[in-house]
C-alpha cells in the first residue's frame, strides 16, 4: 500500500431487507449481501459501477452478443453429438 495511490472500493446499498438488521455487519456482508447490493465499483480511481450501472461497459450490447453466441454454442454443440460408448 502506498500513500497517495489511487483506491479500489466497492460500496454496498446497506438498505436492503437481507442486510438488516445490522448487529454484525461482517456477518451481514459474508453471508446475506449479493451482487445486486454492490452500488459501486471504484477501480484503480475511476468508476466502473456507479448506482448499479456500469460506466465503462454498454451492458445491453454484451448481452445481445452472449445470447448469440449461446445460440451458436448450442446449434454447434447438437450437430456434434456423439453417444456414449461406456
Amino acid at each position: 500500500m502506498r500513500v497517495g495511490a489511487d483506491a479500489d472500493l466497492i460500496l454496498l446499498d446497506m438498505d436492503k431487507p437481507q442486510l438488516v438488521p445490522r448487529h454484525d455487519l461482517a456477518a451481514n456482508v459474508l453471508y446475506a449481501a449479493r451482487a445486486d447490493d454492490v452500488a459501486y465499483v471504484i477501480v484503480d480511481g475511476k468508476a466502473l459501477l456507479r448506482h448499479g450501472e456500469l460506466t465503462t461497459l454498454d451492458e445491453e450490447k454484451i448481452k445481445v452478443h452472449a445470447a448469440a453466441r449461446g445460440l451458436d454454442m448450442t446449434r454447434r454443440q447438437q450437430s456434434q453429438t456423439q453417444s456414449y460408448q461406456g
